[in-house]
C-alpha cells in the first residue's frame, strides 16, 4: 500500500471527464476537478454529467456553464469523455455497463461503487485491466484536500486525478481496499459523537449555536493538529504514530481521564465491532445491521 499527497508540479491541462450517475460523491469529485484549487484540470476542461440527480447537476452547470454539459443518455457521456466515473447504485452496475460501448484505446473507467469488483467491471466494459480502477473517497475531495483509495495500483491517469483532489493511497488488491474502506464508514459515528457532545452541553444551558460552533472548532483543531503532526513527524518504519500522541497526554489530566473512562465503558471496543461488521458486509458475509 502506497500513499501520496500534494501536487506533482505539473500544470493544469485540458481534460474530458464524464460522470455516469451524479449523486453526492460524483458532485464532490466534479467540483474538486473544476475548482480553482485543482492542478489537473484547466479552465478548458470539459465535464459531462448525468442529469440525475438534477439537484446536483443543475447547480454545477450554472456555476460552470462553459465546461459542464448535462445528459440523459449515458452513451453521450462516454463518447464525450476520456475518463468516465461510474457513480451508480450497486444493483445498477451491470445493466448500465451492458448498454455502454467503450473505446479500448481511449477510455479509462473509474468505479465509485463500493461493492463493484474489478473482474466484473473489466468484463462488462470490455476494457483492459490497466484501464479499469476502483476509487473510494469522501465528499471533502470537493475542496481538493481529501485522500482517496485506489485499486489496482499504477494507473497514472487516475493517480494524477486523485493527487489533484488531495492525494491517494494505492491498495495492493481489493481485499486491502475493503479493509481500508472500513475507515471511511466512521464519518457517521464521528458526526454522532459530536452531536451527542453538543446535546450534553445544551442540556446544561449552553445554546445550540454556541455548542455546535465551539465543538465543531474543537474537533476540527484536534484533527488538523493530528494530521499536521503526522505529516511532519511520522517515520517510515510503520510505527503507530497516533499511539504516541495518546502517550503524550498529561498523566492524571482531563484527557487521560476521559480516554480511560471511554475505554472502561467499552466504547473503543464498539468501534472495533463496527469496523468488523462493515468489513463483513463489504465481503458479502453480513448485512447492514
Amino acid at each position: 500500500m502506497q500513499a501520496t499527497e500534494g501536487d506533482d508540479g505539473v500544470g493544469p491541462q485540458s481534460q474530458r471527464i464524464g460522470f455516469v450517475g451524479f449523486g453526492t460523491i460524483a458532485s464532490a469529485i466534479a467540483r474538486g476537478l473544476l475548482s480553482d484549487k485543482n492542478q489537473f484540470c484547466s479552465s478548458q476542461s470539459k465535464v459531462a454529467v448525468s442529469y440525475r440527480s438534477a439537484s446536483k447537476s443543475g447547480p454545477l452547470m450554472e456555476q460552470y456553464p462553459d465546461q459542464v454539459s448535462i445528459h440523459t443518455d449515458n452513451q453521450e457521456i462516454v463518447d464525450q469523455s476520456d475518463v468516465i466515473f461510474l457513480c451508480v447504485l450497486p444493483d445498477q452496475v451491470d445493466s448500465i455497463l451492458s448498454d455502454l460501448k467503450f473505446d479500448p484505446e481511449r477510455h479509462t473507467l473509474v468505479s465509485l461503487v463500493s461493492t463493484s469488483k474489478l473482474d466484473n467491471l473489466i468484463a462488462m466494459s470490455g476494457l483492459s485491466s490497466d484501464r479499469v480502477v476502483k476509487m473510494i473517497c469522501l465528499p471533502r475531495v470537493s475542496e481538493c484536500d481529501n485522500v482517496s483509495l485506489l485499486v489496482p495500483p499504477g494507473n497514472n491517469v487516475v493517480n494524477t486525478i486523485c493527487q489533484s483532489l488531495g492525494g491517494y493511497v494505492e491498495c495492493k488488491d481489493e481485499e486491502e481496499m475493503q479493509v481500508m474502506m472500513c475507515g471511511t464508514a466512521l464519518m457517521g459515528p464521528l458526526y454522532g459523537i459530536i452531536n451527542r457532545n453538543c446535546e450534553w452541553l445544551t442540556k446544561r444551558g449552553v445554546s445550540a449555536k454556541d455548542a455546535e460552533s465551539f465543538l465543531g472548532s474543537v474537533y476540527q483543531g484536534m484533527i488538523q493538529d493530528a494530521v499536521s503532526r503526522y505529516q511532519t513527524d511520522a517515520g517510515e518504519d510503520g510505527t503507530m504514530f497516533f499511539k504516541e500522541m495518546i502517550d503524550e497526554q498529561t498523566p492524571g489530566g482531563l484527557n487521560e481521564q476521559a480516554l480511560k473512562h471511554i475505554q472502561d465503558q467499552g466504547a473503543l471496543d464498539a468501534y472495533d465491532g463496527a469496523m468488523d461488521a462493515i468489513h463483513e458486509r463489504l465481503q458479502g458475509k453480513g448485512d447492514d445491521s
